[in-house]
């Protein structure tokens, strides 16, 4: 009797096991916000985690946080692609799925000419 009493409490609290040690998901779209294309290849960082991904061929990037991390606080995610502006955003992290996307702007640099 005590032993399925024992197999009945662990199978009980194997889901609450699972559920508390839950990570994060960070994911988005990065886009040009002028003409509203995808951006393949942007950047997508957490500096302060240590972890970031690149965006695929359809301008979406997912980021997964561990459960240690996720709980609570405040991160910048950085965005650049060569040719825009850089572009940051803060989220409370918490266990769970999350959204976030990115429009950069063009970064138009005015260049003199060189003589050589």
């Amino acid at each position: 009797m005590l032993k399925r009493t024992i197999t009945i409490l662990g199978f009980a609290v194997l889901p609450l096991i699972a559920f508390a040690q839950q990570g994060a998901t960070i994911s988005g779209t990065v886009t040009d916000a002028e003409t509203g294309d995808v951006l393949s290849g942007a950047n997508v960082n957490i500096a302060s985690l240590g972890i970031g991904a690149a965006t695929g061929a359809d301008g979406t990037y997912h980021i997964n946080a561990s459960a240690e991390t996720a709980q609570g606080q405040d991160i910048e995610i950085t965005v650049n692609f060569i040719g825009y502006s850089v572009s940051t955003a803060t989220i409370s992290l918490t266990a769970g799925d999350h959204s976030q996307n990115f429009a950069l702007s063009r970064d138009v640099l005015g260049l003199n000419e060189v003589i050589v």
